[in-house]
């Protein structure tokens, strides 16, 4: 019994393991923002330009920049098309893209995938490195030339805080973000690069900076400008009209902002679904093995009671005596 009652414990843990009994937790991506998630995804989906066998890129936008695919744009769009777009196979495409033309710097949007930047910040500059089927492909490389002029850029002083907050110093990032709020005028950010037009991707920025920090009520302030932009647009007016088109890195930072959970999460969402995969399928194993041992277990005790009712028969006046249950 005590043996067939630690078989039925390994077993429940199995299963659980499999997630088969998992609750079932609402998802806050998957919210009132379902049909404004679907539309942002077809429109990525959209952008993307096939370029050789099993490989491609997502160009930048539909009208200005639509024979210009980005290694930067494409480096976090590709982890927004697979965690939250949910489309792994064109994920995997422009992940193969990027290992053809690699690079080791992102326009500093690697600190969403939890990879180092250095500081203090740099100026950049955009080189061609190829021109696929008419689509150019380019790289944004660091130059020599320090900014230390960083703070009056919302979209740097987001990123230093959004870094700031990956190292787990709450302090420093929310002294970046406190510079920020400075050159927020309740629509958008006037920062040096206003022209009068606000950018909407910094709205992203300081969305996704909070929720870093976990303070959601600060982070929705953002994203509820970014909502009643319309149409959505990378520039509007003071009134909320968007201006032009919706470009790549515009689309996928809004997708962040707005349906993300966790955004420092969401960029390790592959790895540690792998890490699932794997740990289901050593649970898979060891529920085969712990059935095939109940079964056996059940088989043995049933061999022992015929045994032992051979054992325990009298003979001479065919009295039987059957075992007590083990």
């Amino acid at each position: 019994m005590c043996r067939e009652l630690f078989l039925y414990s390994v077993l429940l843990v199995t299963l659980t393991l499999l997630g088969v009994f998992d609750a079932v937790v609402p998802d806050s991506s998957e919210s009132v923002y379902d049909i404004e998630l679907s539309e942002l995804c077809s429109f990525l989906k959209g952008l993307y330009r096939e370029l050789g066998p099993g490989y491609g890129c997502v160009v930048e936008s539909p009208v200005v920049e639509n024979s210009t695919c980005y290694t930067s744009t494409n480096m976090f769009t590709s982890h927004v098309l697979r965690n939250l777009c949910s489309d792994s196979d064109l994920a995997l495409r422009i992940e193969k893209f990027l290992s053809i033309y690699r690079t080791d710097f992102y326009d500093y949007y690697q600190v969403l995938l939890d990879m180092p930047i250095e500081l203090p910040f740099k100026a950049v500059t955009h080189v061609v490195v190829a021109n696929v089927s008419g689509v150019v492909v380019k790289h944004v490389k660091v130059t020599n030339s320090t900014m230390h002029d960083y703070d009056e850029y919302a979209n740097l002083v987001a990123i230093k805080a959004i870094y700031y907050a990956r190292m787990g110093d709450e302090e420093r990032a929310r002294e970046e973000l406190r510079k920020l709020g400075k050159m927020f005028d309740g629509v958008g950010f006037k920062d040096k690069a206003f022209r009068g037009l606000y950018e909407t991707y910094k709205l992203a920025l300081a969305a996704i900076a909070y929720r870093a920090l976990g303070d959601v009520k600060e982070a929705e302030k953002y994203a509820e400008i970014i909502k009643r932009v319309k149409p959505l647009t990378t520039l509007y007016t003071r009134n909320l009209t968007g201006v032009g088109d919706l470009n790549t890195e515009t689309a996928s930072l809004v997708i962040i902002a707005l349906y993300s959970n966790n955004p420092i999460q969401t960029v390790r969402e592959s790895t540690t679904a792998e890490t699932m995969s794997i740990q289901k399928l050593v649970a898979l194993v060891l529920l085969i093995v712990v059935t095939i041992l109940l079964l056996l277990t059940k088989q043995f005790k049933r061999w022992g009671s015929i045994a032992g009712l051979f054992l325990t028969t009298n003979r001479g006046d065919a009295v039987f005596s059957y075992p007590h249950s083990v």
